[in-house]
């Protein structure tokens, strides 16, 4: 069963712009995928240089980072992110680390998830999780 026969749920979701952060290829290319079929329409970015300079020019409902950005620390590329668009910033990564996700969420970002590299159904399940409440401030 693909999500498009699931009724009700990602009706919410629809048309979401969406900007995923992620070097590893092939789970980049799956996730991207994965959150396609689930109505986010997706610009993958490798690099954390490019994907800055893409949000600063597109205005995203989201952006969906990996915590694992080569240069630069998560912070500052998150508060970098918010301007001048604002768009809301989820970062997950194989690990939660409570200082980290704490300086996630002070630097700017909505939410901190972890993920199973071989599980991104459950990501996927997890960022519609966030994302479809009725008070998640990412329905431009």
């Amino acid at each position: 069963m693909t999500p498009s026969f699931l009724p009700g749920r990602f009706q919410n979701i629809t048309r979401k712009k969406l900007l995923l952060i992620d070097a590893d290829v092939c789970f980049g290319a799956s996730l991207k995928e994965a959150l396609a079929q689930v109505h986010y329409d997706v610009d993958w970015e490798l690099d954390h240089k490019a994907a800055l300079q893409r949000a600063q020019s597109t205005p995203y409902s989201l952006v969906l980072m990996d915590d694992h950005v080569h240069g630069t620390a998560v912070p500052e590329l998150i508060r970098e992110m918010q301007h001048p668009h604002k768009p809301q910033i989820i970062v997950y990564g194989t690990a939660l680390i409570a200082t980290e996700e704490e300086d996630c969420i002070a630097a700017g970002a909505t939410g901190f998830l972890t993920k199973c590299t071989d599980d991104i159904s459950s990501l996927v399940i997890k960022i519609i999780g966030l994302t479809a409440r009725p008070n998640f401030p990412c329905d431009n």
